[in-house]
């Protein structure tokens, strides 16, 4: 990903946990600017990575999400950020469509939470994507967000409904996106990682509802 990444001229920061050593080095010779993780936890090392992204770019810069894993879609970013840079929209977020590149339980799963965020939220996005493009503004909703509803995978999810319901626009982009074939082999029929998926849903569920309530975009029953 940090190869393809800088191969398409972004400019790539990551924040380690405590990689190999040798990891590193590959890693430092891609490009990327690379910072230690301060404080440890999954929501603490994802906002690190956009603290220091922020402090990299300035008011024009548009500010991407992306996960390691899916480097398939670097080449597809241009149609989500060009929104973005004519002013149209705040935030955009890749739609997949039919996940049919992916493992089966994890299709199933991450179809169950984009249908629950949209009953939660009345808005239909693929959240599951993984990946946010932002402007400055919607960025900073992402460095205020302090982790109240578990501080885990709802790192990107609360603070995009956050700007949903102060009024920022977003936009749902179709991609031709391909979920790389050696990861999709990698975690196919895994009992660790149907545990993770349900430990993310078990996360993110209560996450979007508690927030939705919160915000007024839903009413309670």
């Amino acid at each position: 990903m940090a190869t393809e990444a800088i191969r398409h001229g972004y400019d790539l920061t990551v924040v380690d946990g405590g990689s190999t050593p040798g990891f590193l080095r590959q890693l430092e010779q891609t490009g990327a600017g690379i910072y230690s993780q301060m404080t440890p936890g999954m929501g603490q090392g994802r906002k690190e990575t956009l603290t220091h992204a922020a402090e990299r770019g300035d008011t024009d810069t548009v500010y991407i999400w992306l996960e390691p894993e899916k480097y398939t879609i670097v080449s597809l970013l241009e149609r989500l950020i060009e929104p973005i840079q004519d002013g149209r929209v705040d935030i955009t977020i890749p739609d997949r469509g039919d996940l049919a590149s992916y493992p089966e339980e994890q299709r199933h799963a991450e179809l169950f939470g984009n249908e629950a965020f949209r009953l939660l939220t009345g808005h239909s996005l693929d959240m599951w994507s993984g990946v946010r493009v932002m402007n400055r503004e919607a960025l900073q909703y992402f460095l205020d967000y302090e982790g109240e509803y578990g501080n885990l995978w709802d790192q990107h999810f609360v603070p995009v409904i956050r700007a949903i319901a102060f009024g920022l626009e977003v936009l749902s982009v179709p991609v031709d996106y391909v979920h790389p074939p050696e990861q999709t082999a990698a975690e196919a029929a895994d009992p660790e990682m149907i545990l993770k998926r349900l430990k993310q849903l078990d996360n993110l569920i209560p996450a979007i509802h508690m927030a939705a309530l919160d915000l007024g975009m839903l009413k309670p029953r």
